[in-house]
């Protein structure tokens, strides 16, 4: 299998952007995923999607059993394969999609009498010559004019809303919802819901539709089937461009027309369709049938989701706890550097108080008056004693301030940085002033004293 797929991925970069477009077409309507095989029976049809997709579709409605195509007559038949039907060389494995199929059963003709039957003989070889001329009349128009391509809708919620309000004039407002939306939308709506989509496909010219709109469409079971169930049902005009282009993708055969589509190895694959009057009883037994059977994919679809959906909510559960535990771990790491930070500018703030204070140290050293000879009068004998008991003495004239006897002190090595003189006896604080004042003489210290050195360091820390 993996070497299919990237065989099938191989091949597909060789291809146009037209044929690449038709091979996803053909993938989604018809529910393959084999690239190779889905390229081989595009390639046997010469790339015509419609053809491509009928074929198919009817193959794998005629392997038994796979499908099943009902009548609405007594008696059920089952179509049986027929190799001389191929057009291409068919792959071993059985179809990957199930359609079931339901097609209204035309009364049969009576036996035509010998008149009627001598006439159909006589026309027989009008008839061949008449179906001759138009298959090759097509063949012509195909080769000058190519093969007909999807049509494209310029505005698919138009032609729905059109739709809707002639439908609503003609036969009522009792009918299912719906929605005015183009076909892909309500197809993505029944992918993410992971409902099943019934799509009807409406006809103003043929002569059951009628009939089948007011016993079928607008009847009231088919509405409580259809909320019952919450299922999505979507219709339009096939005379429009959106129900033109449908048709095409549905590959819509008789007229009345309903598909069944629902949500099969993520993308929305048609599990059922009817054509023709099909009696009420038959539409809603055959439609409830194909769910039920193709219950236990939307189940395997709704339980992937919540797992991815719980996996999606564990992860962001842990994503949220990671990044909570992430945002913790910054917040201490700032914490802790704006605590280093912080450390470092007060290492630095006192180193700079530091080198300020022995600067400031030094000038006072060096701005320090001479000291008084002895023969000077009105002097003053200062003593400095430090907590360590030693001395320091020098002479100061009276006229001297305390701030000269601070300097001195600071000449002194058992001086601390910050420190306050104190007198001995009555113990009294001799600070200095903004001026560095006052005088000695006006401190009444005598001619000589002794003054303390008071170490203040760790009151100013």
């Amino acid at each position: 299998d993996q070497l299919n797929m990237a065989t099938g991925r191989d091949e597909n970069s060789n291809l146009s952007d037209e044929e690449l477009t038709k091979l996803l077409q053909f993938q989604e309507i018809t529910g393959l995923e084999d690239n190779v095989k889905s390229r081989h029976i595009l390639s046997a049809f010469q790339w015509d999607v419609q053809r491509a997709v009928q074929d198919t579709i009817n193959e794998q409605e005629m392997a038994v059993p796979q499908s099943q195509t009902f009548s609405t007559g007594p008696q059920l038949r089952q179509r049986v394969h027929d190799p001389n039907r191929m057009r291409y060389q068919p792959y071993i494995s059985p179809p990957i999609n199930v359609v079931t199929r339901v097609v209204a059963q035309q009364p049969q003709q009576p036996p035509l009498g010998w008149g009627e039957w001598m006439v159909s003989m006589a026309a027989l070889p009008f008839r061949f010559l008449y179906n001759f001329t138009f298959d090759l009349f097509n063949f012509l128009m195909i080769i000058v004019m190519g093969r007909r391509r999807p049509p494209v809708a310029t505005d698919p919620v138009g032609d729905v809303a059109r739709f809707l309000l002639r439908f609503e004039t003609e036969y009522g407002d009792q009918h299912p919802v719906i929605p005015r939306m183009s076909y892909s939308q309500i197809s993505e709506q029944a992918k993410q819901d992971l409902t099943p989509l019934v799509v009807y496909l409406h006809t103003w010219n043929h002569q059951d539709t009628p009939t089948f709109c007011r016993t079928v469409i607008c009847s009231q079971e088919f509405i409580n089937f259809v909320n019952e169930r919450n299922l999505l049902f979507w219709a339009v005009d096939i005379d429009s461009e959106e129900g033109q282009r449908v048709k095409y993708v549905l590959s819509g055969g008789n007229h009345p027309f309903v598909a069944l589509a629902l949500l099969k190895q993520s993308r929305m694959t048609m599990v059922g369709r009817f054509e023709g009057l099909v009696a009420l009883d038959l539409f809603l037994n055959t439609m409830q049938s194909i769910i039920e059977n193709n219950e236990p994919e939307l189940v395997l679809a709704r339980n992937e989701r919540e797992e991815r959906q719980l996996a999606q909510l564990l992860r962001q559960q842990q994503e949220e706890a990671f990044n909570q535990s992430l945002r913790a771990d910054q917040e201490k790491e700032e914490r802790k550097k704006a605590a280093v930070e912080e450390e470092r500018r007060k290492s630095i703030e006192l180193q700079q108080k530091a080198q300020e204070r022995k600067a400031d140290r030094e000038f006072r050293i060096n701005s320090l008056p001479l000291e008084p000879s002895q023969d000077e009068s009105e002097c003053v004998v200062i003593s400095l004693r430090c907590t360590d008991g030693s001395r320091l003495e020098r002479r100061f004239r009276l006229s001297d301030k305390l701030q000269t006897v601070y300097d001195f002190a600071l000449s002194f090595k058992q001086t601390p940085e910050s420190f306050v003189l104190a007198t001995s006896y009555p113990r009294k604080l001799l600070v200095p002033d903004n001026d560095g004042g006052p005088q000695l003489e006006h401190l009444e210290l005598g001619h000589k004293c002794t003054l303390l050195v008071q170490d203040t360091t760790e009151e100013e820390d």
